[in-house]
């Protein structure tokens, strides 16, 4: 994690900031006042710099300014932590709520996302944590049933065996046998902001009579992955409840 010099301490002796450093410090400046109150009214002193510390390393992040004003009001607040990193995972588990991976998976889990978002590997990853007889992964895309989709070669190499339920009939069958197995579903669906693809993912969540979990990739931009995750958001009336996994 790259941290950004503070406001105090310029890039070169003798160097003023410039434009744009000077306008992000001042987008800054009242966030770290406010969080700087916030904390004072908590019985803490001298938090001010810590804020604002914590505030340009969000920014480098690319976090938008809202969420970045109440991640450092939230960090800045509790007493009991003193280190700015441990504020921080106070202020991330306030803020995020996160299901352990043994709730999720107490019924049907289907993965989802847009072509290389990581769905097929993070099934892998998940079904790593179980012994043969207690994961049932799928594949629903029928182009796989030859055995060569990625998918396939994870689990092969894990020594777990691959169904595969071309259709939503043919996944309600297969779960209807899991014999209180976890059940991992990994779909070629596509990205909810196509209305056939979130189509796709109510009808095999339906027959698994499970949940659904939107796959985003780590290297998504934040406006990119805001807006799909919109748009999943807005599909769930008609779709199971989707957990974030911790």
């Amino acid at each position: 994690m790259a941290l950004h010099r503070r406001p105090s301490e310029p890039a070169e002796r003798g160097a003023a900031p410039s434009g744009s450093e000077a306008e992000e410090d001042s987008d800054l400046q009242p966030i770290a006042a406010r969080a700087a109150r916030i904390a004072n009214e908590a019985g803490r002193e001298g938090t001010r710099e810590d804020a604002f510390s914590l505030g340009e390393i969000l920014q480098c992040h690319g976090l938008p300014s809202d969420l970045i004003e109440r991640l450092v009001a939230l960090a800045v607040a509790p007493p009991h932590a003193r280190r700015l990193v441990d504020r921080l995972a106070v202020a991330l588990a306030a803020h995020f709520h996160f299901l352990p991976l043994e709730d999720a998976l107490r019924a049907p889990l289907l993965l989802y996302g847009k072509p290389g978002a990581g769905a097929s590997t993070l099934a892998a990853k998940l079904a790593a944590r179980f012994e043969e007889n207690r994961i049932l992964v799928v594949d629903t895309d029928p182009r796989n049933a030859g055995g060569a989709a990625p998918i396939a070669e994870y689990l092969d190499v894990l020594g777990l065996p691959l169904a595969v339920a071309p259709d939503a009939g043919a996944l309600r069958a297969l779960t209807a046998k899991a014999e209180g197995r976890a059940v991992l579903i990994d779909t070629a669906c596509g990205a909810p902001t196509q209305a056939e693809a979130a189509e796709c993912v109510r009808k095999f969540a339906d027959a698994a009579g499970g949940q659904s979990m939107l796959v985003l990739s780590a290297d998504t931009e934040i406006a990119d992955a805001a807006a799909i995750a919109r748009a999943a958001s807005s599909s769930r009336g008609s779709m199971s409840r989707g957990p974030s996994v911790r």
